[in-house]
């Protein structure tokens, strides 16, 4: 029996992938093991990346500060902003239970149609400077944390999620769903010299 384990690490310089035969212990056998080190040179938008995922495709999304990468396993695919990307620094994405990809950007969420992103406007009309992080929880509702509050996608449009009063458009940089409730990791709201307000 044989399985593939493929991994990547983060570096400052580009991006570790790792891939690793497993067998079934014999004697004789061993491990094998190829590391390869992918920058800018061999077509990402940058050498210095902020996030991956692997998609359940099997696509590895690579967010860097120049753009986003597909990468095939042989070919990088990048996009930027003449792609729809609301800003070429992106910092993470994922594919959702309806098999849609999700990128998002410091100044944005955006949705792959074919091969243009598309992006959805928020209800309140805010300026986005942060998205911390989106994600689908079990009922298929997807979430999205920014710099001024949390937001839930609804009739092709971000609508701002009221979870707790007095917060609403203080920055939420984590949520964790559990059976017993919402946690929320909100942060103080600062004045524009720092000052806690």
């Amino acid at each position: 029996m044989k399985n593939r384990i493929c991994f990547c690490v983060l570096l400052r310089a580009g991006v570790f992938i790792f891939s690793a035969s497993l067998f079934v212990p014999l004697a004789g056998h061993s491990q094998h093991m190829a590391v390869r080190m992918y920058t800018a040179r061999d077509g990402l938008p940058a050498s210095y990346v902020f996030g991956t995922c692997q998609d359940d495709l099997g696509y590895l999304w690579i967010g860097t500060p120049d753009g986003l990468s597909r990468f095939d396993g042989k070919n990088f695919f990048n996009y930027g902003l003449s792609d729809g990307l609301p800003d070429t620094r992106c910092l993470n994405g994922f594919m959702d239970s309806q098999k849609r990809y999700w990128a998002y950007t410091v100044r944005g969420v955006a949705r792959l149609k074919g091969n243009t992103f598309v992006t959805y406007p928020y209800a309140d009309s805010v300026s986005i400077r942060w998205v911390f992080q989106v994600f689908e929880d079990a009922d298929n509702q997807l979430w999205c944390l920014t710099d001024n509050g949390v937001y839930r996608f609804a009739d092709d449009k971000w609508e701002k999620a009221r979870l707790y009063p007095g917060y609403d458009n203080h920055a939420c940089r984590k949520m964790i769903l559990t059976k017993d409730g919402i946690y929320i990791n909100y942060d103080y709201a600062h004045d524009d010299y720092g000052n806690v307000i």
